[in-house]
């Protein structure tokens, strides 16, 4: 019976976590919009993700994360488009892969900063692979490669302080 109380206060925990993730989600487009910033360079949505995969911490949540995430945003704000979506959709789950097979389970500050940074690197290439395929090359790259590599290497760094603290 405890263990029934505690496996579904994690699930209710683990939704509530998503829900907040998602509806942040969907607010950036908006926010990009009101605020007339390219808000789209510092990849939030891979952010997006990326939080779930710290406050989660589960395989599963965080490949839910990066198949429900770009299409949710698509429906309800139109952005990104559906082909990027799918992109993204790639990109996300390659990022959980990477990092839970490399390592997820580890508690040190480099195992978590290079596991992240190679997760996010693997995905990038994905989704730059399926984008190439999808759309047309002359489109390929929007994002300068400089404020990519600036933000890839803050989110990794973000991630790893905040992975070494929870698991400490």
């Amino acid at each position: 019976m405890i263990s029934e109380n505690i496996k579904q206060r994690s699930l209710l925990r683990t939704g509530l976590i998503d829900a907040a993730l998602l509806t942040l989600a969907c607010m950036i487009p908006a926010m990009s919009h009101l605020l007339a910033l390219p808000i789209y360079m510092l990849n939030p949505m891979l952010m997006v993700v990326v939080a779930g995969m710290l406050l989660v911490n589960s395989k599963w949540n965080a490949y839910i994360l990066a198949l429900v995430v770009p299409f949710f945003t698509c429906l309800v704000a139109g952005m990104p488009t559906p082909l990027s979506a799918l992109c993204m959709v790639c990109e996300y789950a390659t990022v959980a892969t990477v990092f839970y097979l490399v390592g997820g389970r580890r508690s040190g500050f480099r195992w978590a900063f290079g596991s992240i940074l190679a997760a996010i690197v693997a995905g990038k290439a994905v989704y730059y692979f399926a984008k190439w395929i999808l759309v047309r090359p002359e489109q390929l790259v929007r994002t300068s490669i400089v404020w990519q590599m600036v933000s890839v290497l803050a989110i990794s760094v973000v991630f790893a302080l905040l992975w070494y603290k929870k698991n400490r």
